[in-house]
């Protein structure tokens, strides 16, 4: 909420400034909440501004990733979501439990189910520590509601067509 005021963006932005002029490596912390705060309120040129001084004052993290991945998914750009998987390899960030959900729910949204469940078997395959049998089940589980739901809504658009034709 105070985000969102004029003056306290200027302050925010002022902070940024500060920071990176007078720390030699910044607070990675606060600046994954600035990161969050620009996303918050759609300030993109912002918040990749401060993502480019993030990788230059300090190092990124999977949380910085998790904000920037959240913010990519939910706008479906998958793009952006490739390169800070990438982006993330370069820093030999290992990937968590929340990038990998944020990546399938993605991967859901755009309607790839079937790339979304090769994923998670892939991942569990190549790698049972990062996805262990529990996990791996919570998201096919989630992959399977999900394209049940979406199944669903495709088969009524169609019914509904069907029957506004027939009249």
């Amino acid at each position: 909420m105070v985000a969102r005021t004029t003056k306290s963006m200027q302050t925010i932005e002022q902070l940024c400034q500060d920071m990176s002029c007078h720390v030699k490596r910044g607070n990675i912390a606060l600046y994954n909440t600035l990161l969050k705060i620009f996303l918050n309120n759609n300030d993109v040129r912002k918040a990749d501004r401060l993502y480019r001084q993030i990788k230059r004052h300090s190092t990124p993290t999977a949380m910085t990733y998790g904000i920037l991945m959240d913010y990519a998914s939910k706008r479906r750009d998958l793009r952006s979501m490739i390169k800070y998987l990438d982006d993330m390899a370069a820093y030999s960030i290992p990937v968590d439990y929340a990038i990998i959900e944020i990546t399938v729910s993605t991967l859901c949204r755009v309607k790839a189910f079937d790339l979304a469940e090769e994923m998670v078997k892939e991942l569990h395959r190549g790698c049972e520590k990062l996805v262990p049998p529990r996990f791996q089940q919570h998201l096919l589980c989630k992959i399977d509601i999900r394209k049940k739901r979406h199944y669903r809504r495709k088969q009524r658009r169609q019914l509904h067509l069907a029957y506004c034709f027939s009249t």
